[in-house]
């Protein structure tokens, strides 16, 4: 009973379905994509492109890691859409706005497979786009350029820091050396050998920090025959003197001294880096001119086209989940798990007058699929009451199913036109038939058998003033031995909800029970009157009519109320059904239905509601 699935809709279904709906929005978003795209003002766009390489990479000494080209190219993009681009530029051209309308209008692009990069700039005049484009260039060069030079600044300080602090390194060795010279002298000729040494040392050391290229290169070998000259003295000394301390202190001078020469080098090389130190721009090309753009009509067109597409989309699916319809005789089946008892189709479709079919033409489709439910339910009257799990009782003594209550889920659904066609055709198979007209708001039941003259008295006197039934009871003309009886509301003032609670109502139902071989009850529609469900608890069974094209919601709604009501169906009727060819290609076997042949006029108009 809840497999609903074939009820739901597909996208391309809902807006075929609901084609209308779906080219109004389509049309209607086009339409505003063009009319925007023909009312944006013009503007203009400029260009100015550079060419960037990492200065690590063209470095003349080795100076730290290249990076990665293409991530170099990324992180100088980012850079240009900075914040602090942006202020550099408002700097470089006051008349510019500031860095927020500057970074609305900047375009940063760059080729992944070169280091170009473009800085496209959108303005609503020429000048200002090229005067923008050229501002955020100028402000970046700037800003490198500046950074280039604090960070050389910045390791040259640091070098001439540790120059300073091994020169000083140095000079606390020259003095232990002496110390340690002065209390173990030597013999006067290796003393002064080793003085001449240590004083062309100092010389040495003092000439390096002016030294350059391979002047430096000339000054470090000079410092290491030095070295080793001392080195020899020191071991003529260390024979005689036997003083290996001096041996250290001569080997740390000589380290540190190197290391020195070292540091100055490294500074010669970083002051020479300084002097030719590039910002990384390899190429700048600043805007000269721009170009007008304005906004692109075909491709907002299409934008707008595919746009409204999805919006269509999505409203006709709703709307389609929202009114899923039966446009097939099974489908009720799956929502309400009973079987189709007939399909009544669309009374205009035979040219039908009138909405009594079975009477007014006996011989048609309709009139025919009324005859299909009349012997349903008497087969069904025939059964004994069901247990508790729906199966037939086999006790001859349990009562039998009499009364049927016609119900429908909302107004229209063509429920009266249905109890008034199912009577007539099984009053006319020679069964005893009671029809009750239980919605006391319309009564259109009572109209239709009565041709419009029913009883002045019905089921309000009965049960309120205590008429006898007979007194009540409405006798339907049929002819032949066809025994058709109606109750109607009646005059008397009551409370519907609070009358069909009463136990006079009660009553009557329990001693009526018996007395035809079918009860027919015309209920309001379920889901709209309460007091229907309190009808419905007094039948038997229920016989549900759905219209063809009806909303499913309802229909579920209805087999649920039902369903708490503890109330059996005993099937559906299909109302207001396409007339199927194969339907009436059966108008000659219908002639003989009443047992004589019989012709039927064609009439203009006709409909069952």
């Amino acid at each position: 009973m809840d497999d609903t699935s074939p009820f739901e809709p597909t996208v391309l279904g809902a807006m075929w379905k609901y084609k209308w709906v779906a080219i109004l929005i389509v049309v209607a978003t086009t339409g505003s994509a063009v009319t925007y795209a023909l009312l944006s003002p013009l503007s203009y766009q400029a260009v100015s492109t550079l060419v960037i390489e990492d200065p690590r990479a063209t470095s003349l000494f080795d100076i730290g890691n290249v990076q990665n080209p293409q991530r170099y190219v990324a992180d100088q993009a980012a850079i240009l859409s900075s914040v602090t681009v942006a202020e550099r530029a408002d700097k470089v051209d006051p008349t510019l706005g500031g860095p927020e309308p500057i970074l609305d209008g900047l375009e940063v692009i760059l080729d992944t497979t070169s280091n170009v990069i473009d800085v496209v700039f959108t303005a609503d005049t020429p000048e200002r786009a090229v005067a923008s484009a050229n501002a955020v260039t100028s402000a970046y060069a700037g800003i490198r350029t500046e950074n280039a030079s604090a960070s050389f600044t910045a390791a040259l300080d640091q070098l001439d820091n540790s120059i300073r602090d091994v020169e000083d390194q140095i000079d606390g060795l020259q003095n232990l050396i002496e110390a340690a010279l002065g209390e173990d002298a030597p013999t006067d000729a290796l003393g002064a050998q080793l003085s001449q040494s240590l004083a062309r040392l100092v010389l040495l050391q003092d000439e390096l920090p002016g030294a350059t290229g391979t002047q430096l290169v000339e000054v470090r070998g000079e410092i290491d025959d030095v070295f080793r000259q001392l080195q020899t003295s020191l071991a003529l000394a260390n024979l005689q003197q036997q003083n290996p301390e001096l041996t250290l202190l001569f080997e740390e001078q000589r380290q540190t001294v190197l290391r020195k020469a070292d540091l100055l080098q490294r500074r010669d090389e970083l002051s020479v880096e300084s002097q030719l130190a590039s910002n990384g721009i390899v190429v700048s090309s600043a805007a000269t001119f721009a170009d007008e753009v304005g906004v692109d009509l075909g491709r907002l067109g299409a934008f707008g086209l595919i746009f409204g597409a999805l919006i269509a989309a999505g409203a006709t699916y709703i709307i389609a989940l929202q009114r899923r319809t039966f446009v097939d005789r099974s489908q009720p089946q799956m929502v309400l798990g009973v079987p189709i008892l007939a399909e009544i189709p669309e009374f205009r479709s035979e040219r039908i007058k009138g909405e009594v079919p079975v009477r007014s033409d006996p011989t048609s489709v309709a009139a025919e699929s009324f005859r299909f439910i009349a012997a349903a339910l008497d087969v069904e009257a025939e059964a004994r009451q069901s247990d508790a799990k729906g199966n037939h009782l086999a006790d001859p003594i349990a009562p039998l199913l009499r009364i049927f209550a016609v119900v429908s889920p909302s107004l229209g659904d063509g429920k009266t036109t249905v109890t008034a066609n199912t009577a007539l055709a099984l009053a006319r198979q020679g069964k005893r038939v009671l029809v009750i007209d239980g919605d006391f708001g319309h009564q259109k039941l009572s109209n239709l058998l009565t041709g419009g003259r029913p009883h002045e008295v019905g089921l309000t006197e009965l049960v309120e003033d205590g008429l006898p039934f007979e007194y009540v009871a409405q006798r339907i003309p049929m002819g032949d031995r066809a025994e058709l009886d109606l109750v109607g509301r009646g005059q008397a003032q009551v409370s519907a909800p609070d009358f069909f609670r009463s136990a006079g109502v009660k009553v009557f139902f329990e001693g009526i029970h018996d007395e035809y071989d079918i009860i027919l009850v015309d209920t309001p529609p379920l889901l709209h009157v309460a007091y229907a469900s309190q009808l419905v608890r007094y039948a038997d069974r229920v016989l549900i009519v759905v219209g063809h094209g009806q909303n499913v919601a309802p229909t579920e709604e209805l087999a649920n109320r039902l369903a708490f009501l503890d109330t059996e169906i005993v099937g559906y009727a299909y109302n207001r059904a396409p007339l199927r060819a194969a339907k009436s290609g059966s108008e000659g076997s219908l002639r003989d239905v009443l047992g004589h042949s019989h012709s039927v006029t064609p009439s203009l108009s006709g409909e069952n509601r």
